[in-house]
C-alpha cells in the first residue's frame, strides 16, 4: 500500500514538472521572434518602480496545472518578502 502511494506521488510530480518543458521550446522560439522583430531603440527608457509594481501585482499568483471541464485546478504560488532591516523573512499564500 504505502508502495504504491510513493508510486503514485513520484508519477505525479514528474507529471507536474513535465508541463514546463512541454511549453518552453515554443516559448522560446516566440521569444527570439519577438526580439528580432521589435525595434531597437539606442536611448534607455528611464526606470519607473511604480509602474514595475503594478504591472507585478496584477499577474496570477497561482501555477495552472489543468482545466476539467470549466474548473480550473492551480497550486497557489508563495509569496516572499525579505526585510533587511530586521533580517526577516516572510513567506504566505494568497488562496482565492
Amino acid at each position: 500500500m504505502k508502495r504504491g502511494v510513493i508510486s503514485l506521488a513520484i508519477i505525479c510530480l514528474m507529471l507536474v514538472f513535465s508541463q514546463d518543458t512541454l511549453g518552453s521550446e515554443s516559448h522560446a522560439n516566440d521569444s527570439l521572434n519577438n526580439l528580432s522583430n521589435s525595434d531597437h531603440n539606442l536611448h534607455k527608457k528611464e526606470f519607473n518602480p511604480g509602474n514595475f509594481i503594478f504591472d507585478h501585482i496584477g499577474d496570477a499568483h497561482d501555477w495552472h496545472i489543468l482545466t476539467v471541464g470549466s474548473h480550473h485546478i492551480s497550486v497557489p504560488l508563495p509569496i516572499i518578502l525579505y526585510s533587511r532591516t530586521r533580517n526577516n523573512l516572510f513567506v504566505f499564500f494568497i488562496l482565492l
